[in-house]
Parts: C-alpha cells; sequence; structure tokens
C-alpha cells in the first residue's frame, strides 16, 4: 500500500530530499538518494515558483482568463494591509482541515499560486500539500501549482504605488506600506 512505502521510504531519515548527507534515527550518516536504492522514487506533483511580475501579467492579460486561476493567501493574523486582487483567503491554521475541499474544487483549474506574507514557510508548505493532496486525489489533472516569490510583502512592495495598483491589490491599507 501507499503507505508502506512511505514508511520503507521514510522510516529511518530526516526529511531531507536534496541528496546530501542526512542523520539517520540509528545516528548513522547516510545519502537521500537511499531511498531510491529501497525503490523509493520521489512521487510528488511539482510546485513551481513564480515571480510578482509574471503573475501579474497573467492578472492583466484577459480578466476571462483569471477564472482558470485561483490565487490562495494561506496568512493568519497578518492578513491585513490589503490582498492580491481576486484572492481567497484560507489561514494556514485552518489549511490542513479544508485541503480535501479545495483540491476537489480547484482540480481543474489551470493554476492554483499560494503565498503568505513571504512565500518562505506557510505559502510552499501549503503549495507543497495541496499538490501532494492533487496527485493522491486527481492523479490526472494538468492543474499547474505554483507559489508566489516573496509574498505578498514582495507584492506590495512592487505594486502599491502602481499604475496598475487598483487592478492588482484590494483591501488596501496605506499606512502599512508606506
Amino acid at each position: 500500500t501507499d503507505d508502506s512505502l512511505h514508511s520503507r521510504c521514510f522510516r529511518d531519515t530526516t526529511q531531507r530530499t536534496d541528496g546530501r548527507t542526512l542523520q539517520t534515527k540509528d545516528g548513522k550518516e547516510g545519502r537521500a538518494d537511499r531511498r531510491k536504492e529501497r525503490g523509493c522514487e520521489q512521487r510528488r506533483m511539482a510546485v513551481d515558483v513564480l515571480s510578482a511580475n509574471d503573475l501579474s501579467a497573467l492578472m492583466m492579460d484577459a480578466k476571462e482568463k483569471m477564472k482558470d486561476i485561483v490565487i490562495v493567501d494561506v496568512r493568519d493574523h497578518d492578513y491585513k494591509g490589503g490582498n492580491i486582487k481576486g484572492s481567497i483567503n484560507v489561514p494556514s491554521m485552518t489549511f490542513g482541515a479544508l485541503i480535501g475541499q479545495l483540491t476537489k474544487e480547484y482540480n481543474d483549474k489551470k493554476m492554483v499560486v499560494f503565498h503568505c506574507m513571504y512565500s518562505q514557510q506557510r505559502g510552499p508548505r501549503a503549495a507543497t500539500a495541496f499538490a501532494d493532496s492533487m496527485k493522491k486525489n486527481y492523479p490526472s489533472s494538468k492543474c499547474k501549482i505554483a507559489y508566489l516569490r516573496g509574498g505578498f510583502a514582495g507584492w506590495a512592495n512592487l505594486y502599491v504605488g502602481h499604475k496598475n495598483q487598483n487592478q492588482l491589490i484590494e483591501n488596501l491599507d496605506i499606512k502599512m506600506w508606506a
């Protein structure tokens, strides 16, 4: 079963998957590619990194295309000061409980983009969890999954005061970004 494959792949290692030296539970050093020796290939869907310029170009290209793109903001208490226009807020604290509903609702979209304030932890982690759920529940889906490089802070730094600000940001509290 899938669970036994997972436990065979990860039972004695830390979660390091970059191929560098890692510690096993028994304290021995090994290589992440030992997983391949045990028949365990990385089976995750790819998660892309999307720049603010690329996302804004998609948003500005044609409003009709935005119906095929979903932007998920996983900020929690820091969800203030504004948001990317048209994004939905699914706080990271509740994301795990809603992931099944989200994959069911968005598996037919062309792209789902995640972000948090800086997209250093919560945004990429949500994108990876979403990709794993998509791989498991909708393996034939063509949906691209990405997280926004720089998060909302990077987005705001680029687009507050920009000529297209109103098409790219909503609920803006200018005091937070001045």
